[in-house]
C-alpha cells in the first residue's frame, strides 16, 4: 500500500519530488571588490570627474539653491556624492532630495555599479579616506 507518511496521504495532497530552491550565486572575494572601487575612482579622476570636497554645506534647504550650486560648479547629469558617516549637512540633504540625477551615499555602502552609472562623482575627505583600502588616496 505504500508508506502513510507520503506527501500524497497528507490533507490535500502533494508532490512527490517538489520544486527545490536552487541558488548558484557567489560572493566575489573583498581584494576584488576593493581593486574594482579602486579602477573605477582612478578612471572618474583621469577623466576629471572627479571632485575631492571639504564638506557639502548649504544656508537654506531650498532644491532651487542647490541646483544653482550644481550648475555653478559642475554639470547636472549623474552626479553622486559619497561622504563619511554623519557628515551630510542637514540642508543638503533636504535639498538634495528632490533633484532627479543626484544621488548621495555613505562611502561604506557605495558600490562599484552606481559608481560607475554615474558621470560625476563628488567625495568629501572623510569618504575619499574610507573608500581606499589601503586608507591613503593613490590615484
Amino acid at each position: 500500500m505504500g508508506n502513510k507518511r507520503t506527501p500524497m496521504a497528507a490533507r490535500h495532497g502533494g508532490r512527490a519530488h517538489g520544486a527545490k530552491l536552487r541558488w548558484f550565486e557567489f560572493g566575489l572575494p573583498k581584494k576584488v571588490k576593493w581593486k574594482a572601487l579602486k579602477v573605477v575612482l582612478s578612471a572618474r579622476f583621469l577623466e576629471g570627474n572627479l571632485f575631492i570636497i571639504d564638506s557639502p554645506t548649504l544656508e537654506s534647504h531650498k532644491t532651487q539653491q542647490f541646483v544653482d550650486n550644481l550648475r555653478n560648479n559642475w554639470q547636472l547629469e549623474h552626479v553622486m556624492l559619497v561622504r563619511g558617516y554623519g557628515e551630510l549637512d542637514p540642508n543638503v540633504a533636504l535639498a538634495a532630495r528632490n533633484v532627479a540625477d543626484f544621488d548621495f551615499t555613505t562611502a561604506r555602502s557605495a558600490n562599484v555599479y552606481d559608481l560607475v552609472k554615474r558621470k560625476q562623482i563628488i567625495v568629501t575627505e572623510k569618504g575619499i579616506i574610507i573608500c581606499c583600502p589601503c586608507r591613503s588616496v593613490d590615484l
